[in-house]
């Protein structure tokens, strides 16, 4: 069908790649990319880590057309924010890919998210901060549940988990997240009666008992 001049293939913004890429079609992927007039653009990579497929990722970071950092890397961005983690693996590969950009929402997506395996691949690159934006990766991770997040992250030199005011502990309380609370308490670094003891004025009944049991805590609040 290429071989056909009346067929363009690069039709309204080079199309039938873009489609071919977010359906994971690395056969078709392949054949367009051997068509001079195709042009593998920006939307391509970012649109086929946004989707997680592997193979079509491999194929575009091939071409030395596509470069996976722009857009402040959004490529690795989305991939990490659907917990991707194969795909995040290949980005890391090229260093062209900056995990810490836009002041490291991989891994503060991934936290948020409770993608562990994506937080562990990430925290393993230097350039990776999970401390960064006032410790949103802990405060987050623990106001979604994620228990397996926060145990990872509270592993980590760089995390302060009384950040904000206390807030982990505070929303781990608010939404009634046990396990969460049990974990953060036994840190020093957390403070359960901070902000006016929000925690145990807030907190749902299962996880009142709990703090109750802190002498830091004032009940009578």
């Amino acid at each position: 069908m290429l071989r056909d001049s009346i067929v363009d293939p690069s039709l309204n913004n080079n199309e039938p790649l873009w489609r071919a890429c977010i359906n994971g079609r690395a056969d078709v992927v392949n054949v367009l990319l051997q068509d001079s007039r195709v042009d593998p653009s920006a939307r391509d990579i970012r649109g086929v880590a946004n989707n997680g497929h592997i193979e079509v990722v491999k194929i575009l970071l091939s071409d030395s057309r596509v470069d996976p950092g722009v857009h402040d890397n959004e490529a690795i961005r989305h991939a990490a924010f659907y917990g991707y983690e194969e795909v995040v693996k290949i980005l890391l590969s090229d260093s062209r890919v900056d995990p810490g950009a836009h002041d490291n929402a991989c891994i503060r997506h991934a936290a948020s998210n409770g993608h562990v395996e994506v937080v562990k691949i990430l925290l393993k690159d230097s350039r990776v901060d999970p401390g960064a934006h006032d410790n949103a990766c802990i405060r987050h991770a623990a106001s979604n549940g994620h228990v397996e997040v926060v145990k990872i992250l509270l592993k980590d030199s760089r995390v302060d988990p009384g950040a904000h005011d206390n807030e982990a502990i505070r929303s781990a309380a608010f939404y009634g997240y046990v396990e969460i609370v049990t974990i953060l308490l036994k840190d020093s670094r957390v403070n359960p009666s901070d902000n006016d003891n929000y925690a145990i004025r807030f907190a749902k009944k299962n996880v009142a008992a709990l703090l109750l049991e802190d002498p830091r805590v004032d009940g009578s609040r």
